[in-house]
């Protein structure tokens, strides 16, 4: 899963704003007011109308859990995503935030890892 900054893109291109975000190998969920929108389990239809609720959303802040290697990512109006790990490999990667500066990843076991971006 992958959410971007700024406005929604065009269906039939891939284009990326200032950051973006990548999920990748744990659980997640996107809850607007409280209502779980979709998770990781959920059907591709219902997680892209959950994507369209929070992409383009101004982010305002990710919180960390790093005894559980939980993280809680707050969007404006009261959407939240939030992720926690699949099982016992504390190794994993749970997402990555691209950005111009570099790049910010989070592991299963809680540590972030500040990486320098890769594009010229």
């Amino acid at each position: 899963m992958q959410l971007r900054d700024g406005s929604k893109p065009r269906s039939d291109l891939t284009s990326y704003g200032e950051w973006h975000v990548w999920i990748y190998c744990c659980h997640w969920r996107i809850l607007s007011d409280d209502q779980e929108l979709a998770d990781s389990e959920a059907n591709f239809l219902k997680i892209e109308q959950a994507l369209d609720v929070i992409s383009g959303q101004t982010l305002l802040g990710i919180h960390v859990d790093q005894l559980n290697g939980r993280s809680e990512f707050e969007f404006a109006n009261d959407r939240i995503l939030q992720t926690w790990p699949y099982g016992d490999d504390l190794q994993e990667k749970q997402w990555h935030i691209y950005g111009s500066e570099g790049v910010l990843t989070y592991l299963a076991n809680g540590t972030l890892l500040v990486e320098p971006s890769v594009v010229q």
